[in-house]
Parts: C-alpha cells; structure tokens; sequence
C-alpha cells in the first residue's frame, strides 16, 4: 500500500505502522512496525493469536509467542507484519511512546 510517512508523531492507535528507534547493542536503528496494543490495554498472546483486552485481534495470521501483560501507561506493544520473522515487542518488550519518531498515512483516494 502506499502512504506517507508523517514526523512529529503524537497519538497512538491500534493498527498504526509506526516508525520506532530501537537501540541494540549501542547501535540505533528505525524499525517499522505495526502498533498492537495501546497504554493499559492487557494483551495475550496464546495458542497462536493475540488477545486485545479478552477480544481476539483478527489478524494477517498466526502468532509465535506466549505473552499476558498490561501495557504500561508509557508505551505500546508492536510486532512486525511478518509474524513469523520479526524482531518486535515479543523479543524486546513494550516499546516507549517517545522512541516514536512517524507514523504512516495511506492517503484518500482522488474521485
């Protein structure tokens, strides 16, 4: 799909593909993912699917994982498109707000 990218990011919401910095071993990187969890949402992740305060989150497919948290009032939870391959809050945890840097934007069709 095509979008754009807009900087200054402020509000989170479910669904967004978001821009993050992630920091791994004292290197930073931009890491684009899709926003899952919203502050003091409990997420679940069992037998392969994702569970947005007990409402399953119908999705691309099958999730890898077992979690069960309360997303803390800072941050939110993202995973990557590519369930199966990607390196996101499953592996590294909730993600802070202000490591946001853009969210994308798929713009309104011309009539």
């Amino acid at each position: 799909q095509e979008g754009v990218y807009i900087y200054r990011y402020h509000n989170a919401e479910d669904g967004d593909v978001v821009i993050i910095k992630v920091t791994l071993k004292d290197k930073e990187y931009d890491f684009i993912k899709r926003v899952i969890a919203l502050p003091g949402e409990h997420l679940e992740i069992k037998n392969h699917k994702v569970y947005i305060n007990g409402k399953y989150l119908e999705d691309e497919g099958s999730t890898m994982g077992e979690e069960d948290c309360v997303i803390p009032d800072d941050s939110i939870y993202v995973m990557g498109d590519n369930r199966d391959h990607s390196l996101d809050s499953r592996k590294l945890g909730t993600m802070k707000i202000s490591k946001v840097v853009a969210r994308k934007v798929i713009p309104e069709k011309k009539l």
